[in-house]
């Protein structure tokens, strides 16, 4: 198992600032993975597969580094929807793979589909990566997802107010996300 976050000393100049950090990032990390709300009424697919084979092929659950798949995001419900999907990897990352710069509406029974190469991070033997949709009924400032700079880097996109029924307007899909196991090659 490799550590998420790397270890300090106490001799470390501001040792006590840097745990507070790391903490504050790890939290952040596992509140992006865990973050759903099943109740928000917004019905999602999330398929993934190896670029090549056909649709409906399961899901692979570990792929060499480089491996090229293709995710499909499905709008399954009554209303257009904006898309956002997350790569959150096991060496702490939180990558906004989709989308690429301006936002555009998923129609309801609007589909979303694009290739994604993926690679295990220099020094590390395995990733495990967790690909993770995200909807809203409103665009958000995609500036609250991180980028694919490459490093690891920590955000928690803001939910809104909870309506009357008690719903936020971000959302997850219906069924766990999808997870990948990664190794080099």
């Amino acid at each position: 198992l490799e550590l998420l976050v790397p270890p300090i000393t106490v001799s470390d100049v501001d040792a006590v600032g840097h745990l507070v950090s790391q903490v504050k990032d790890l939290i952040h990390w596992m509140t992006v993975l865990d973050l759903s709300n099943p109740s928000s009424g917004i019905r999602l697919q999330l398929a993934l597969r190896r670029e090549g084979e056909s649709e409906g092929a399961q899901a692979p659950q570990e792929l060499v580094t480089g491996s090229e798949l293709r995710y499909v995001v499905q709008n399954d419900s009554d209303r257009p929807l904006y898309v956002y999907v997350l790569d959150v990897s096991s060496d702490g990352s939180i990558d906004l793979i989709y989308p690429r710069g301006e936002q555009q509406e998923l129609p309801p029974g609007g589909r979303l589909e694009r290739k994604l190469r993926m690679t295990v991070p220099q020094g590390r033997a395995s990733v495990l990566d967790v690909i993770k949709v995200i909807a809203t009924a409103k665009p958000i400032d995609a500036s609250v997802f991180p980028g694919s700079s490459g490093s690891p880097v920590f955000l928690v996109p803001k939910l809104s107010a909870p309506d009357k029924r008690g719903n936020i307007t971000i959302g997850g899909p219906p069924r766990p996300p999808v997870l990948l196991g990664i190794v080099a090659a």
